[in-house]
């Protein structure tokens, strides 16, 4: 399964985890996969409904990768390490199952250049 696909599957557990990472960022505090899922069970959401997320780091990268090129800035709370993702067509991953994107940059390297320029969403 894809993160896109993953995220179109489950748009509440996609909407926490993106709300989880921009209140990270707004407490400075790094955004981890095992804190996400802690978090969520506390808020007795059920990321467990996919075990792609619980055990899958490439899910989790490829999430992390949607994050930060829906905000760059969130770069300040992830770590995105190298990645046989980063020679992926994300954005067109994720077109591929929504239709469309609300993107501010179109890949994780994007992300970065923009992070470092100092852009914001």
């Amino acid at each position: 399964m894809t993160a896109a696909l993953w995220a179109k599957e489950h748009p509440s557990e996609w909407l926490f985890l993106v709300d989880v990472a921009h209140g990270c960022k707004l407490k400075g505090r790094s955004l981890m996969r095992d804190q996400v899922y802690t978090m969520a069970a506390n808020e007795r959401l059920s990321l467990s409904s996919s075990e792609e997320f619980k055990r899958d780091h490439n899910v989790w990268a490829a999430l992390v990768r949607y994050l930060v090129m829906l905000d760059p800035s969130l770069l300040s709370v992830v770590n995105l390490r190298r990645s046989a993702l980063d020679g992926v067509d994300m954005a067109k991953a994720w077109d591929e199952v929504f239709g469309d994107d609300d993107f501010v940059v179109r890949s994780a390297a994007d992300a970065r250049e923009a992070y470092a320029n100092g852009l914001e969403r």
